[in-house]
């Protein structure tokens, strides 16, 4: 059993881009993560690394470099009192800037890894997540889907399993979405496979886990058929379920996916124009 107080390192990877540079989804992820009320309550204490790439070849114009420097003051100044940020030297991609923050900074004995635009939309029970962990050598990676618990995508073949009072699905996928780990399986057997790929990690295991699944230990958190726990903001659904929500069958219509975000896009624009005036 983990006891109250264990520390888990929280990575949240972020990368610069030309296109779009709102901190808007970073902070929303980062604010569903530290509301879960295992922080807030200290059953579980955690260290938040903002994990950085390095500047690809193609954004190494004066112009870029100013705008990522930027990009990077303002995300100092939104984590300086919960967490730091760690920026990766050179160009890694993914499993690069996994690889260096993990190998360089993170000391706990559990991992919690996050894409920058997946949030969180309901609680985790991270210590008792943990303690199932420390249960069963079975589990080493435990994932928060984005799309409902069924047979889709890599997800080829699911095991309903029970371990205490929490449900997980055995998957023979192995994918990107938020995790949970330990540091020792991380470094120990993913790291080596990253090698110095720089890609998606999943693109690396996804095809090792389907033929030796018990190596990599991949589950779901949940039940089968269950919600997801976590949406992507990058898109347009993602934003549209983040600000009003998904429970309604109205909002599982494209046409009002459509009509909501042009809503969305005029009043951010009616917004800003206020701003504007006002100054």
């Amino acid at each position: 059993m983990t006891e109250e107080g264990s520390t888990i390192d929280v990575i949240v990877t972020a990368s610069y881009s030309a296109t779009s540079n709102s901190l808007s989804p970073l902070t929303q992820t980062v604010r569903s993560i530290l509301n879960f009320d295992d922080f807030k309550n200290g059953n579980i204490s955690y260290n938040l690394i903002i994990a950085i790439d390095g500047l690809h070849m193609r954004y190494c114009s004066r112009r870029h470099i100013r705008r990522r420097q930027k990009w990077i003051k303002k995300i100092h100044n939104l984590t300086i009192k919960s967490g730091s940020v760690v920026i990766n030297p050179k160009w890694g991609h993914l499993s690069g800037s996994l690889s260096y923050v993990v190998d360089h900074y993170c000391k706990s004995p559990y991992l919690l890894i996050v894409q920058d635009d997946l949030k969180f939309i309901q609680n985790i029970p991270l210590k008792e997540i943990l303690d199932c962990l420390e249960y069963s050598s079975s589990l080493l990676h435990i994932r928060f889907n984005k799309r409902r618990t069924v047979v889709a995508g890599g997800d080829t073949s699911l095991a309903q399993l029970k371990i205490g009072s929490l449900n997980f699905v055995k998957t023979n996928n192995w994918s990107d979405n938020n995790y949970i780990t330990t540091l020792k399986h991380f470094r120990e057997t993913l790291l080596p496979l990253f090698g110095e790929e720089k890609t998606f990690p999943e693109n690396i295991l996804r095809p090792l886990n389907h033929n030796q699944p018990e190596k990599f230990g991949t589950y779901i958190f949940g039940k089968l058929n269950d919600e997801p726990l976590i949406i992507h903001l990058g898109n347009r659904r993602g934003r549209i379920r983040a600000r009003f929500g998904d429970s309604q069958t109205l909002l599982r219509m494209p046409w009002t996916y459509q009509l909501i975000d042009i809503a969305i896009k005029l009043y951010d624009f009616i917004r800003k124009s206020l701003h504007i005036y006002q100054k």
